[in-house]
């Protein structure tokens, strides 16, 4: 595995204690994840922490690239076209130049501390490897595969479930409109003050946005109670403990495929 860390620009160092927060937003150039980016910058901006953006070069296409029968098809076409070692580092090349355009614009004229973190490996393994549990993890609800069918992403899915931190799922697949901010919990948690103070950053941000008009809990919601609640606020965002999807077990991916909202994930 090989990385490279480019250092962006620099400003105050972030404060101590439990306000103190890292934001991580995991890039593919895709539009769900340029969308998410905006959403970490802000979040960043609003919170005076450090953003860390991460592009994984998936080491997996490099490797199926290397086999002397590898083609690949057109999107549209349905053509097949040539699929080697050399035509997939090109891509890749292209894309950290395009993720990394993406950041310098999403930060300017912001005093903003930031970096970009490339890295070459299995993309849950390299997110899983960077974050940490004091960390804010952005993610768009799905990558470069969204166009070709709904639901949430394979590797949003994982990281939501096996990730050290807080996950926020962001979504504008469809227009953000007001509404509740409903938590859910399994048993009342979340009971540390880190993870209060990041679920109130979360609702004043989205406050600030116009989405949040205030903050509701429920306890062990049904599945298809807490669906129903969703579909009829229309509006506002989800933040869900892992305890309560832990206890859904199966259920819980089928409930976050029929999100369509911000969703925050806390431990």
């Amino acid at each position: 595995m090989s990385e490279r860390n480019e250092e962006q620009s620099t400003a105050p160092a972030d404060r101590e204690g439990v306000g103190a927060l890292r934001v991580l937003a995991l890039l593919d150039a895709s539009r769900p994840s340029l969308a998410a980016l905006q959403a970490a910058v802000e979040l960043a901006t609003n919170r005076s922490a450090e953003l860390l953006a991460l592009y994984v070069e998936d080491v997996n296409l490099v490797r199926s690239a290397a086999f002397p029968f590898a083609r690949e098809l057109g999107g549209l076409t349905g053509q097949p076209r040539p699929f080697d070692p050399g035509t997939v580092e090109d891509w890749l090349r292209r894309q950290s130049e395009q993720v990394n355009a993406a950041l310098e614009a999403a930060v300017r004229g912001r005093h903003l501390r930031h970096s970009l973190h490339v890295a070459r490996g299995q993309v849950v393994a390299e997110a899983l490897a960077l974050a940490t549990r004091r960390d804010l993890l952005v993610l768009g609800r799905a990558g470069a595969s969204a166009a070709f069918g709904g639901g949430i992403g394979s590797t949003t899915r994982a990281l939501v479930r096996r990730a050290p931190c807080s996950v926020l799922v962001w979504d504008e697949s469809r227009p953000l409109r007001a509404g509740p901010v409903l938590l859910v919990t399994a048993n009342g948690e979340p009971d540390t003050m880190s993870e209060a103070w990041r679920i109130q950053a979360l609702v004043d941000w989205l406050a600030a946005r116009g989405i949040a008009t205030g903050l509701q809990r429920m306890d062990r919601p049904a599945p298809a109670r807490l669906l129903e609640r969703v579909n009829r606020e229309r509006g506002g965002a989800l933040i869900v403990t892992r305890r309560y999807l832990d206890e859904l077990g199966a259920e819980a991916a089928q409930v976050l495929d029929q999100l369509e909202l911000p969703v925050l994930v806390t431990p």
